[in-house]
């Protein structure tokens, strides 16, 4: 019988991630074990040429910007973990978590610590194995238990619709009614940090105060309605700039006690009662500008026709 041989690995055309660049520079297999690490952008490039793992995701550049921008106003939490798999033959180190926080230290020319977590590994199985675990079992905490981290619906006495509508109306109106999904590509930071966004919504939360008393008395569905992001967007630059014309109109609505059938308010109730919304944001905004600027002219309404044009908000600075 012939003894069976088993190949040798194939490494001559892996990068050499343990050798040192220059001869003032430690070799990355120094550097790079368990514990905390101070990350420089010199080092945080040094990783992502040297470290690579060839079947990781592509980098998304705008989360990379975003954190990028977290990291630049002191906003990131030190001690994050990033996570490198370390061939047992050779000492092959390999990035497989946290390639985006280090394309931000890259880009926000700041040094950020972080603890390094490295797992031996003998065969390639066991580095896509670790690799495609990461974020897959994970819960995201959503807006709701953010907000309630910060105590904002016991603050401001509202519920945690009301709360979770001014998080989102508050960058519907930062936008000027262009909407979310530009701002999500020209200002990243702003569109994905709550930090950001509770910037934003700090000038609305005597206003939301305000609709919170107009709408109580309403029936629930069509509270938990106006109180999303598009319509409570409209809501709050009216009442913020026609106060008592804008409380009228709102707590009319929720309570819909004797409207006339082409009253804007009721004309805006029915559109709600027939399922519309739960449009998206803009198309729910759309609606509540209608019916709000035809209240405000003085005019009936019969039905709201939605057309594809910029949303404007009569007596507001949105007019």
């Amino acid at each position: 019988m012939e003894a069976k041989t088993v190949e040798a690995p194939i490494i001559a055309s892996r990068p050499s991630l343990i050798k040192p660049s220059t001869a003032e520079q430690k070799p990355l297999s120094a550097l790079i074990v368990g514990g905390l690490l101070r990350v420089t952008p010199e080092l945080a490039r040094r990783i992502i040429l040297e470290c690579g793992y060839e079947r990781q995701r592509s980098v998304r550049p705008l989360h990379a910007s975003a954190l990028s921008m977290q990291m630049r106003r002191k906003e990131w939490t030190p001690g994050t973990q990033i996570h490198f798999a370390r061939m047992t033959a050779d000492g092959w180190l390999r990035l497989i978590d946290g390639q985006h926080r280090l394309h931000a230290v890259v880009e926000a020319n700041t040094a950020v610590e972080f603890q390094v977590l490295v797992s031996g590994c003998k065969t390639e199985a066991e580095v896509a194995r670790l690799y495609r675990r990461h974020d897959r079992l994970s819960v995201q905490r959503t807006i709701d238990d953010m907000l309630k981290a910060e105590g904002i619906p016991a603050k401001h006495e509202i519920t945690n619709f009301l709360a979770r509508g001014t998080f989102k109306a508050a960058l519907i109106i930062a936008s000027e009614f262009a909407f979310t999904g530009r701002m999500a590509k020209a200002d990243p930071y702003t569109y994905r940090s709550d930090e950001a966004r509770l910037r934003l919504c700090e000038p609305w939360w005597s206003i939301v105060e305000l609709f919170a008393d107009a709408i109580q008395e309403g029936e629930h569905r069509i509270r938990k309605i106006v109180s999303s992001g598009g319509p409570m967007a409209v809501a709050l630059v009216t009442l913020r700039d026609q106060e008592a014309k804008a409380d009228a109109f709102w707590r009319g609505l929720a309570n819909n006690d004797g409207l006339l059938k082409n009253d804007p308010r009721a004309t805006y109730i029915r559109f709600l009662s027939f399922g519309k919304g739960r449009l998206g944001a803009f198309a729910s905004a759309k609606a509540a500008s209608i019916a709000w600027n035809a209240f405000y002219a003085g005019k009936k309404l019969d039905y709201i026709r939605m057309v594809d044009t910029p949303i404007r908000i009569a007596g507001t600075a949105m007019a």
